[in-house]
C-alpha cells in the first residue's frame, strides 16, 4: 500500500495525531497536514496529490468534520479517485453532510 491520508477537522487534531501515530507504529506510512505539506508548495496542491496517491483515506469523523467544508472536499476527491474511505468515528454522532460518502 502507498500511504494513508488522514482527513480531520482542526478541532480533532489531537485525535488525528494519535491515529497517525498508531498507524505508523503498525508500519503504515501516513500523510497528515500540516506535517506533510512541503515548504514552498501550495497547500491545496499538496493535499490533492496526497489524496490521489493514497491507498486509503482515514476520516476522523465527528460533528466537526461532518460540518467542515475542507473535509468534505477531501472526501469528495478521494471518492472521485476511487480511494477507499475508512471512517473512524470518535464520537457517537451520525453523519449528515458526509452521509452520502459513509453509507
Amino acid at each position: 500500500m502507498s500511504h494513508v491520508f488522514i482527513s480531520y477537522e482542526k478541532t480533532d487534531r489531537a485525535v488525528a495525531d494519535q491515529i497517525c501515530q498508531y498507524l505508523e507504529e503498525q508500519g503504515l506510512q501516513c500523510w497528515i497536514a500540516p506535517r506533510n505539506v512541503l515548504a514552498g508548495k501550495e497547500w491545496d496542491v499538496s493535499i490533492i496529490e496526497a489524496i490521489k496517491t493514497a491507498g486509503c483515506l482515514v476520516l476522523v469523523f465527528s460533528s466537526h468534520s461532518d460540518s467542515s467544508r475542507q473535509v468534505k472536499r477531501e472526501v469528495t476527491i478521494a471518492d472521485n479517485h476511487e480511494v477507499p474511505i475508512i471512517p473512524c468515528r470518535i464520537r457517537n454522532e451520525e453523519p449528515a453532510n458526509l452521509a452520502y460518502f459513509l453509507t
